[in-house]
């Protein structure tokens, strides 16, 4: 499997969790809390804890992509920044702009498309 495939199964797998947790959520709020939702103190400990999680995950892709564009031998702080305000969208842009330059210097390093 080249690179680009594995990429393109990774950006699949981060939409599909991506879309699965927000499922779970909806699911776990209404099962604790049910038809009638959380009070308002409860509220604001679930929106702590998710801008908690969602700033790890920003860090944590923040960190994935810096490594990789430095190994690919680019700008790294750049694309660390868009990881780190995008989170996994900034992932998924990663992988487009790698697939997307894997095609075009294709044919230069004699392979074929």
């Amino acid at each position: 499997m080249t690179r680009p495939e594995r990429m393109i199964i990774v950006l699949v797998a981060l939409v599909i969790l991506t879309r699965i947790a927000g499922l779970g959520e909806d699911i776990l709020m209404a099962s604790l809390y049910g038809p009638s939702g959380p009070s308002y103190l409860d509220k604001q400990y679930w929106i702590f804890g998710r801008f908690l999680i969602s700033s790890l995950v920003n860090v944590g892709a923040a960190t994935w992509i810096f490594l990789e564009a430095r190994a690919a031998a680019l700008r790294s702080w750049i694309w660390a920044l868009l990881g780190l305000f995008f989170g996994l969208v900034g992932v998924a842009i990663y992988f487009v702009a790698q697939i997307y330059a894997f095609r075009r210097d294709a044919p230069t390093k004699g392979v074929n498309t």
